[in-house]
């Protein structure tokens, strides 16, 4: 990497960094902001849970294009580009988001590889392209970087070497105008909705083949668990921390009743007590790996279930007042 580019550069961008295997999210929103917009936003209805590669995370499987063109009049479009043609997507005040691997990303901190080989892939925000020394302009705000980056490491980088796949955000004015009801009852019935989904691995059934996956591995391989049960560990604070973050967005709109604003808050905290004595219990697993743990654990998805269920209807039900 250039020396003399990092010098020359001055960091001039809010990097919006949400929670460790959030970096979608965190560049969706980063771009956002630079544009304008209210980032929050697009945190109203992401209220998710899904089991990918053995790892229970937050993160959707994919952008929110729903919310990005529902709330934002943003357009998605996902295709293999050049350097050449980004800088015209660039100068009409479009942005790139490049699915890559962290692990060949030189300013990635070593620190943060811990899923890149479970089969995590990056994202990274591109914002603009310099022709004479074909650098690009990246922002990480995961990694908490912004600088010009040459364009041969990026290609290298890429999560298919020597190509540039990216999703091409384009703004258009004026975004959509919503009332603050309008967003509230749109988040709320979608985040019920997401929850109640009938995939194996998303929603309320996420946790019941995460337990599932721990009954196999106790009986067949447990010496394998405490480095797996960790990463969870963490991914589970990171489900904690984004659960927070949703509630936080959804209170700014100022549309629940203040007659029932104690109410709901108590039925997030109880969302929030049993995904902690989840994580507590998934670190004793780590430490000693007995049969009895799994039944306090399955007994623990339930109470998860439940609670979240609870709350996500109630916020439904404020929403349709």
């Amino acid at each position: 990497m250039g020396e003399a580019a990092e010098i020359a550069y001055k960091p001039q961008f809010h990097l919006i960094q949400l929670a460790p295997m959030e970096c979608i999210a965190s560049c969706v929103m980063t771009a956002l902001g630079m544009k304008g917009r209210v980032p929050e936003w697009y945190l109203l209805d992401y209220w998710n849970i899904n089991y990918f590669f053995k790892v229970l995370v937050s993160s959707k499987k994919s952008m929110n294009l729903k919310n990005l063109k529902t709330i934002y009049g943003v357009e998605v479009a996902f295709r293999k580009t050049t350097p050449e043609e980004l800088t015209h997507r660039f100068a009409d005040g479009g942005l790139a988001l490049l699915d890559c691997k962290a692990s060949r990303l030189p300013f990635f901190p070593s620190s943060m590889l811990s899923y890149d080989d479970s089969g995590f892939t990056h994202s990274i925000l591109l914002c603009g392209f310099r022709e004479e020394d074909r650098c690009f302009l990246v922002a990480d705000p995961v990694a908490g970087y912004e600088g010009w980056v040459p364009e041969e490491i990026l290609l290298q980088a890429g999560v298919y070497k020597g190509q540039l796949y990216v999703h091409m955000l384009h703004f258009y004015e004026p975004s959509p105008k919503h009332t603050n009801q309008e967003l509230f009852l749109y988040a709320a019935r979608n985040n019920r909705d997401y929850f109640e989904t009938e995939e194996t691995r998303s929603g309320r059934n996420a946790l019941l083949s995460f337990t599932k996956d721990i009954a196999v591995l106790l009986q067949a391989n447990p010496s394998r668990l405490p480095d797996w049960i960790g990463q969870n560990i963490l991914t589970v604070t990171s489900i904690i921390t984004m659960r927070k973050k949703v509630w936080e967005a959804l209170k700014r709109l100022h549309v629940i009743p203040e007659k029932d604003e104690q109410n709901v808050s108590g039925l997030f905290d109880d969302v929030v007590k049993q995904w902690t004595r989840f994580n507590y219990l998934l670190v004793k697993l780590k430490i000693n790996p007995l049969p009895n743990l799994l039944d306090s654990l399955v007994a623990k998805n339930e109470d998860i279930i439940q609670s979240e269920r609870t709350f996500l209807y109630r916020l439904s039900e404020l929403g349709g007042k």
